[in-house]
């Protein structure tokens, strides 16, 4: 399984995120997650990158919706 990891999005540009600062995700926040998925609002904050070329994709680790390229 991958390890994931918290994304703190600290700008957006047109619904984009610019910028951001990962973080190490704890159990407490895989849990809010999960939780907040299942109420149908999933904040896709808990995420991993899977191995692609020439650029990595960045996964929803609750939903497994892909976020973009990184």
């Amino acid at each position: 399984m991958k390890k994931p990891f918290k994304e703190v999005v600290k700008e957006r540009m047109g619904g984009v995120v610019v910028w951001s600062e990962i973080e190490e995700a704890t159990e407490e926040d895989i849990a809010e997650s999960a939780a907040l998925h299942a109420a149908g609002k999933c904040p896709h904050n808990i995420v991993y990158d899977e191995a692609g070329w020439p650029y990595d994709f960045r996964i929803c680790f609750t939903c497994g919706e892909s976020q973009g390229m990184v």
